[in-house]
């Protein structure tokens, strides 16, 4: 994990902008990188690369769920964990959100004591994930390595 982890906060209120602000930057320290147009989310995600996205579903234009889809089909960001932070708290809303290809699910209102643990949490697994994939690069260069070795001899 990057000493400060940067998170892409998505959400069409500037008042619920303002609170993940508030928590995250100014109480936890986190870096944000904010939008409330759902057109640029996956843009602001190539060109920032976020350790992790918290994306509202109900949006203008562009609803979470399909922004979800089309950051988790974009191979070059597909790995960034998406945590929806959202009003719908049916069953079935979190089950969609989570079949879009969300890591998880916050329903508001949230305390930001678990807003910082479920950010953790994700921040957690994706720097693992980040280390394991720089693992299998090295040990791939090494297996090219050792096979050109191999042709010299």
């Amino acid at each position: 994990m990057k000493a400060t982890p940067t998170i892409l906060t998505v959400d069409d209120s500037q008042d619920d902008l303002f609170v993940l602000s508030e928590i995250l930057e100014q109480q936890f320290g986190f870096t944000l990188v904010q939008t409330d147009k759902a057109d640029q989310v996956v843009s602001l995600t190539v060109e920032h690369m976020p350790d992790l996205i918290l994306l509202d579903i109900m949006m203008e234009g562009i609803d979470g769920l399909t922004l979800c889809r089309e950051i988790k089909a974009n191979p070059k960001i597909k790995n960034i964990p998406i945590l929806f932070i959202t009003g719908k708290d049916d069953f079935s809303d979190m089950l969609q959100g989570l079949d879009a290809g969300a890591e998880d699910y916050i329903k508001k209102p949230y305390s930001s004591l678990e807003l910082y643990a479920r950010c953790k949490t994700n921040l957690r697994v994706k720097a693992r994930f980040d280390e394991l994939v720089e693992e299998k690069e090295a040990l791939e260069k090494e297996v090219a390595k050792l096979k050109e070795e191999l042709k010299k001899q």
